[in-house]
């Protein structure tokens, strides 16, 4: 609780508060539970997607709600983020597309084409 006090100099007083610190036992503080995330990012295909909590497109960012298989009990908040392309012009005078690039036709009519176009790993 806070205890106060009333303090009065050259005839003018003003209200001080103290606070009380109370000793923390060491079994109530959290625990370092590091070993157990390593864990859970290598077993990330064991992820169950409950919700999207927010698909942001503008800022290629999205927000994703589920649990990870075992820690049922456990709810997850996973912000995904795409990588944005780097400022170094050598980089990107490697080039953006190569054998590994992958295209997807989304649609084709007598005038225009839309496709989903991933360029190399290393600038997706």
């Amino acid at each position: 609780m806070a205890e106060n006090k009333l303090q009065c100099v050259e005839n003018e007083c003003s209200l001080s508060k103290k606070q009380k610190i109370e000793e923390t036992d060491q079994d109530t503080l959290p625990k370092d539970n590091s070993d157990d995330v390593d864990k859970l990012l290598k077993n990330l295909p064991n992820f169950e997607l409950k919700r999207i909590l927010r698909n942001d497109t503008s800022n290629k960012r999205i927000a994703i709600e589920g649990v990870f298989e075992g820690y049922n009990d456990n709810t997850a908040l996973i912000v995904l983020e795409k990588k944005i392309f780097p400022e170094d012009h050598q980089l990107l005078q490697q080039g953006f597309f190569n054998n590994d690039t992958t295209v997807e036709k989304l649609y084709r009519n007598d005038i225009y084409s839309g496709y989903d176009w991933f360029p190399v790993k290393e600038q997706n």
